[in-house]
């Protein structure tokens, strides 16, 4: 297995993202919680790949968690926009 910084590999796994590549994105995002279950970050990366894949409801479930943990996340905030947008729930 050849070692990677977590960086780099979230770094890859962003980069598979915006390729919209998304099932082996949220792969390597479980592979990696396995290894770091509290890793706020790959969190991040779940739940943007999940609104990508068009499943709302858990990504809006993570971007809630997220926010949670750090109120002024930026990804989080736009990405409940994005979900508000989209379902039409302006509350």
């Amino acid at each position: 297995m050849t070692n990677i910084s977590l960086r780099a590999y979230h770094r890859k796994i962003e980069h598979l993202i915006e390729d919209k590549i998304i099932d082996q994105a949220l792969f390597h995002c479980h592979q990696l919680l396995n290894e770091f279950p509290r890793n706020y970050h790959t969190y991040q990366l779940v739940s943007r790949a999940l609104l990508d894949s068009g499943d709302l409801a858990a990504a809006e479930a993570g971007f809630d968690i997220l926010l949670q943990v750090e109120p002024d996340d930026f990804i989080a905030h736009v990405g409940k926009s994005m979900i508000a947008e989209s379902t039409g729930n302006w509350e």
